[in-house]
Formats: C-alpha cells, sequence, structure tokens
C-alpha cells in the first residue's frame, strides 16, 4: 500500500499552472491580473481550471454559485475534506492570492491521483466564485455555508452598480441556483487554505509558516 507521506508535488507543474492562469485577465501594461469575480476574464479563468481538474483525472463539478471542484474519491463516506480558495482578483492584483491555494491543492490531488492512492476520506478541491468582493460579499463560500437568500441575491451589486443577477445570467447562470450550493456541515471534516502571508509578521519574525485555526 503505497505512503501518501512519500509523495512529493510536481514543484515546476505548479509554477506552470500559476503562470499559465496569471495570463488570464492580465494587462501587460501594469503587468496586474484583472480576473474579478464574474467578467469575461474569470470565466476564463473557471474553464481553464475545469480542463486542469478534467485532464488530472478527477470528478469535475460545478454549483449553483459556480464555485468549480475536483474530487478524488475516499474508500469510506466519512465526511470529506475540502482544500481550496478562490482565483478571481481584485484590480490590478499579483499571481499569487487566492490562486496558490487552488493550483497547489490541485497538485495535490493530481499527484495523488497519478499514484492511484485512495484516500480514507473523499478529497475535494474547491474554487470559490467572488471570493475577493466584488458584489459584495464572499459569494461562493456564503453560498456554501447557506448564507445566500433570494432577496440578497436580487440586490448584490458591484461599485459600479452591475448587479450579480446580471452578470450571472449573461454568462448562463441562474442566480436562484446559488441557493443549491448550500452544503450539509455534516458532510465536511475539514477545509485547508494554503495562502500567502499578506502583511509583514512572519517575514519580521523569520517564521516559515503560520497556521490560522480558528476565525
Amino acid at each position: 500500500m503505497l505512503d501518501c507521506s512519500t509523495l512529493k508535488v510536481n514543484l515546476k507543474r505548479i509554477k506552470s499552472d500559476i503562470l499559465t492562469l496569471s495570463e488570464i485577465g492580465q494587462n501587460h501594461e501594469d503587468r496586474g491580473i484583472y480576473r474579478m469575480a464574474f467578467t469575461d476574464a474569470d470565466m476564463e479563468g473557471k474553464r481553464w481550471l475545469s480542463d486542469r481538474i478534467e485532464e488530472a483525472g478527477l470528478a469535475l463539478s460545478t454549483d449553483g454559485a459556480v464555485n468549480i471542484s475536483g474530487t478524488l474519491k475516499g474508500s469510506t463516506d466519512q465526511p470529506r475534506v475540502l482544500v481550496g480558495s478562490h482565483i478571481d482578483t481584485v484590480p490590478c492584483a499579483g499571481a499569487l492570492d487566492g490562486t496558490l491555494g487552488v493550483v497547489v491543492g490541485l497538485e495535490c490531488l493530481r499527484r495523488m491521483r497519478e499514484e492511484k492512492f485512495v484516500p480514507q476520506r473523499t478529497l475535494e478541491l474547491i474554487a470559490f466564485s467572488d471570493e475577493e468582493g466584488r458584489f459584495g460579499g464572499m459569494f461562493g463560500s456564503q453560498s456554501v455555508a447557506g448564507k445566500i437568500n433570494p432577496e440578497r441575491l436580487a440586490t448584490m451589486s458591484d461599485l459600479d452598480g452591475v448587479l450579480l443577477g446580471d452578470e450571472m445570467r449573461r454568462h448562463g447562470y441562474d442566480p436562484l441556483a446559488a441557493l443549491d450550493a448550500a452544503r450539509d456541515p455534516e458532510t465536511i471534516a475539514n477545509y485547508l487554505e494554503l495562502h500567502i502571508e499578506q502583511g509583514p509578521v512572519l517575514d519580521r519574525s523569520q517564521k516559515p509558516i503560520g497556521i490560522v485555526d480558528e476565525i
């Protein structure tokens, strides 16, 4: 039986994925990334991720909030472990914010699949929609948590007055389907997210990693 602790990720593949995704929505004058939620660039990024999930042999799914998932089935029906982040960006973003957690999560599941490792719990990579709050919240994860309602869906808008519902419909999605994205908390054991530090604390204290265990 394969010992999962001996598996190593492919760093070249991680770097290639990050650089490739960074080209989607990049402004070549200021080199910032403009992949705000439900823009054409964001949807192109979602398609890119969906293609990588299918290429990896993982089960691809998209929920009503247009969260993208890739699943590696476990050997039991115990509550699953989710890992991921988001690939939407703020205006003029860098290449790693959010994307790192998605790409590294993909690589971990990809390597397990390549080595035919079957985890005890089902592992699910998830890339949440609009975690950067273009429409005033964290739409994807709030939908999964059951914190979205029809009234809020009807009024969520960006700083220019563009409605979330209109943007979703423009891309062929029914905004009310986000209500069906809610998960039963009993089906999820843990959520893991690798993220860059957006501040100087770890750097100044010369710590290689900080682990958040409570919010």
